[in-house]
């Protein structure tokens, strides 16, 4: 049986910032790791997922899940399902200092495996699971993948597979979503804890798809992590060479769409996550080197114009297409103010900011510097008279809407000297206020 011949290692995902509706950009999630009290035990993977006898589907899929017969399917189709098909929301990165976005993310911080391993934050989409669940999620599934999967289980000779990353225990929450959209698929396979890196699994996955349905010749893969499309796309170039001369692979790049959930929605499922792990603490439940206390408290970023969520949206589909999309990986995704000072100053020395007062501009010019931060420059709108509507109390307002991960953006976007004049100008809306983010910490007083 052929096997992959080396270990591919996952990235981070670059970070998407709030809206309250989707914006198109290609993205890289936050990587999705297993949760920390399932990691594979001593002997590595269990003598059943590796018996060639069994179908894939059988050793891989939900319980009950129907094996395919091998005669008359001739192509596989598989499909990834965190903002690939449904539009998972990933933790709002306008809400956190990005040390604790890091934290929130890793399975081994919060005693209930943090983000991606906690169901209580995909199950608080919307309007709650049960309304939601009456809607059939509506506005969060990517409607185009949603009808190819519609051409693929139409297909009697198409095996349709959703194949994702999250762990075993989200089975019936992903079934209950996908039922809810008529989408029927083949088999539904998650990440077994054996397997700790999601594209080590996926890839072994694949393998015994393509072993146990010798007759495939056609197999198409949907993500939308371009780390896992460029290491898939170079597997099944290996495996095509070393053993079926005769398969056509097209590995697809999804474009994303990003959404949140509410933002008190969210601090308050994270606050009783935090309660949850600090009672495990006092019950000595945790190991080292995550046996602490947590706490969540407020600290001060900027003082500045904020961005409506809206606007902060627009900002992100008109121009974020223009950051060159071999970097967009590595970013960090901001379009959330116009920053007046860094410093929190006492409430004399911002008496003339007008806090709450609401400002309207409009975005003139794009400009990058040395392919670490891309910025737009804005200007107040016009009045009636064609002269400027108000002062910026900022020398050159600009909004900032990318840099790389480690780069101050405050001090590199400072250097951008070439603005290039937008042909589409955007309008957006602002309002005077102070810009704090929430920070996880390590609580010290339990």
């Amino acid at each position: 049986m052929y096997r992959p011949t080396n270990s591919l290692p996952a990235v981070p995902r670059r970070n998407p910032k709030y809206s309250q509706s989707a914006y198109k950009v290609v993205k890289h999630k936050p990587r999705k790791q297993q949760h920390h009290h399932s990691h594979p035990k001593p002997g590595g993977i269990p003598p059943e997922l590796t018996d060639p006898t069994i179908s894939p589907l059988i050793k891989y899929g939900l319980p009950d899940t129907p094996d395919v017969p091998v005669e008359g399917i001739d192509c596989i189709h598989i499909y990834d399902f965190d903002n690939t098909l449904f539009i998972s929301p990933p933790p709002n990165y306008e809400l956190y200092t990005s040390q604790s976005i890091e934290m929130l993310q890793n399975p081994s911080t919060i005693h209930s495996g943090g983000w991606w391993q906690d169901t209580r934050f995909i199950r608080a989409i919307g309007s709650g699971w049960d309304t939601e669940r009456e809607a059939a999620w509506e506005g969060w599934w990517n409607e185009d993948i949603v009808e190819l999967v519609r051409d693929s289980m139409a297909n009697p000779r198409a095996l349709t597979v959703l194949l994702t990353g999250r762990g075993l225990h989200f089975g019936p929450t992903i079934a209950e979503i996908c039922a809810s959209k008529g989408l029927k698929f083949d088999a539904i396979i998650l990440k077994n804890p054996a397997f700790p890196r999601t594209l080590d699994f996926k890839t072994n996955v694949i393998t015994d798809l393509l072993e146990w349905y010798r007759g495939v010749n056609d197999i198409s893969v949907y993500e939308d992590r371009v780390w896992h499309q460029r290491k898939f796309k170079k597997f099944l170039i290996e495996y095509q060479q070393a053993m079926r001369k005769s398969l056509r692979y097209n590995v697809v790049l999804v474009v994303g769409l990003v959404k949140f959930l509410d933002p008190e929605v969210e601090i308050a499922l994270l606050k009783q996550s935090i309660e949850e792990h600090n009672n495990a603490y006092n019950q000595r439940l945790l190991q080292y080197p995550n046996n602490h206390g947590l706490a969540m408290i407020d600290v001060h970023l900027f003082t500045g114009y904020v961005l409506k969520s809206q606007s902060r949206a627009d900002l992100l589909n008109a121009y974020a297409r223009l950051i060159p999309a071999a970097v967009r990986d590595t970013l960090k995704f901001h379009a959330n103010a116009i920053v007046i000072r860094y410093i929190k100053a006492s409430a004399k020395k911002t008496a003339h900011l007008k806090y709450g007062a609401t400002y309207r501009w409009v975005a003139t010019h794009f400009g990058q510097f040395n392919d670490e931060i891309w910025a737009v420059k804005v200007a107040p709108v016009v009045d009636e008279t064609g002269n400027a509507a108000f002062q910026p109390l900022v020398e050159t307002p600009m909004v900032i809407l990318a840099h790389k991960k480690r780069t101050n953006g405050s001090y590199v976007a400072s250097k951008i000297e070439e603005w290039i004049p937008l042909d589409s100008r955007v309008e957006i809306v602002t309002q005077v206020g102070d810009w704090n983010s929430k920070k996880i910490k390590k609580r010290q007083d339990l």
